[in-house]
């Protein structure tokens, strides 16, 4: 952000974003902290500072879920999922585990910095319980909202259910605003 200037001796609240050169449209970026440094003698009142932001899920190599029976009695399988990524390079590997084995599914491929929403068909692997891993060539962060599972008990005739098992939070505040 540029510099900012106010009348003198009159208290003022000024709106403005973190963009290069405050030109929009700009990519929005990620911190654990920001710092605000006067470049003049200047009063601020930092109590009454309003922060807006969305929190970023952790930049990990490696999401995984405890074990999980999705709030089944019995057994269940599942038919299909999304799985929301950003960041990375190369090709992230979707793994589910039961107590039967391991089957992996090869995710979509992504940059670094790169928001990739894929959906995979999967295999029904009836079982009794399971837990995800994704696993990415490089950094990247799981989106707990965007990412889904849809499962059902064995034998049910109604809809799958759409679980969310794994990620971070992200759009708490429901997006954008001012």
């Amino acid at each position: 952000m540029g510099p900012v200037s106010t009348p003198n001796l009159c208290k003022q609240d000024i709106a403005f974003s973190f963009s290069p050169c405050n030109t929009s449209p700009s990519d929005p970026f990620i911190a654990s902290s920001i710092q605000i440094i006067p470049n003049a003698p200047a009063r601020i009142w930092y109590d009454q500072i309003r922060w807006i932001w969305e929190p970023e899920p952790e930049l990990v190599a490696t999401w995984m879920t405890q074990p999980t029976n999705h709030d089944f009695a019995t057994w269940h399988h599942h038919r299909d999922c999304f799985i929301a990524y950003r960041g990375g390079n190369g090709t992230p590997t979707l793994y589910i585990t039961t107590e039967y084995g391991t089957e992996a599914y090869p995710l979509d491929p992504v940059t670094p910095n790169q928001y990739v929403r894929c959906y995979r068909v999967l295999k029904p692997q009836k079982a009794k319980w399971r837990y995800y891993r994704v696993e990415g060539c490089g950094l990247f962060r799981l989106y707990i909202k965007d990412c889904s599972v849809r499962v059902k008990e064995w034998g049910a005739m109604g809809p799958y259910i759409t679980a969310q098992p794994f990620g971070d939070l992200s759009r708490t505040n429901g997006g954008a605003r001012i």
